[in-house]
């Protein structure tokens, strides 16, 4: 017999506001992937740092610093996914009139607040959307990705939170935040 899931996110119901605390889903195929990779990326790093570094530098040396700079850009886009899956974790408080969404471990990233008046629509929408259009040239103009099992309007935007929340576990979470009346029927 299966045992039921018992869901990932972890709550702190307080008197005056609720917080949902959400820990990266972790991908060990990915992270040992992504971890074999950067020793490669290490590898080439090293070996363009070796070679600009050597006297006499030469016209196609401009396109090697150019290189290493993209190179060195990917690098750290990989650290982050991988510092992302260890440590990371989506922090969301709701009360006191505010949201505030932050994504602790996520670099580069800053915490969102909204206004809990604007919050309209609240509803567990569970997808991604990547939203876009080509243009004449065949180029991706506009790229967003959007994911969560959370979703609210606010203003003329649809905001997104809770990744990798389980459906069944949002829907439970709403009702706990209706019933608790941090989210009124104005904000549904």
């Amino acid at each position: 017999m299966e045992i039921p899931y018992q869901g990932r996110v972890i709550t702190e119901d307080n008197f005056d506001y609720f917080k949902l605390i959400i820990p990266a889903k972790k991908s060990y195929f990915f992270i040992i992937f992504l971890c074999v990779w950067l020793c490669g990326w290490f590898w080439g790093e090293r070996t363009a740092i070796t070679e600009l570094l050597r006297p006499g530098l030469k016209g196609e040396d401009l396109f090697l610093l150019f290189w290493l700079c993209g190179w060195t850009f990917g690098g750290i886009v990989v650290l982050k996914s991988i510092f992302w899956d260890f440590f990371g974790k989506e922090i969301i408080e709701v009360g006191k009139g505010t949201l505030a969404i932050k994504r602790k471990g996520d670099w580069f990233s800053r915490e969102k607040v909204y206004d809990l008046n604007e919050c309209k629509s609240f509803r567990v929408q569970y997808d991604s959307i990547i939203m876009g259009y080509l243009n004449n040239w065949g180029n991706f103009n506009r790229k967003k990705i959007m994911k969560g099992a959370f979703a609210f309007d606010y203003g003329m935007e649809t905001i997104r939170f809770g990744e990798n929340v389980e459906e069944a576990e949002a829907k439970y979470i709403l009702d706990r935040l209706k019933g608790k009346k941090i989210l009124t029927e104005k904000n549904f």
